[in-house]
């Protein structure tokens, strides 16, 4: 079984929401991807992205899909709230 895993924060937040998680299963051994969805990679105070209004679930899981084609190995892809669609 793969040890890699792509971990996808849900709608309004970052990959800074699941940094808890990704240290724990680093602890575990696992390779831990922790990507940010589009236009979710500022500041977690700031305003939201302008852009996020012609963003589709589509196009978030076309992007994590590009990501996970790049990496070397399947990993396991676990998904928070609206990122358990994309998943």
């Amino acid at each position: 079984m793969t040890k890699e895993i792509v971990l996808i924060h849900g709608a309004f937040a970052g990959p800074w929401c699941m940094q808890d998680y990704a240290a724990l299963l680093r602890d575990r051994g696992w390779t831990v991807h922790v990507p940010a969805l589009r236009y979710h990679d500022g500041d977690p105070k700031a305003d939201p992205d302008p852009g996020l209004t012609d963003t589709s679930v589509m196009d978030y899981t076309n992007d994590i899909a590009d990501f996970v084609q790049g990496l070397d190995r399947k990993p396991v892809i676990l998904g928070h709230a609206i990122a358990g669609v994309v998943a």
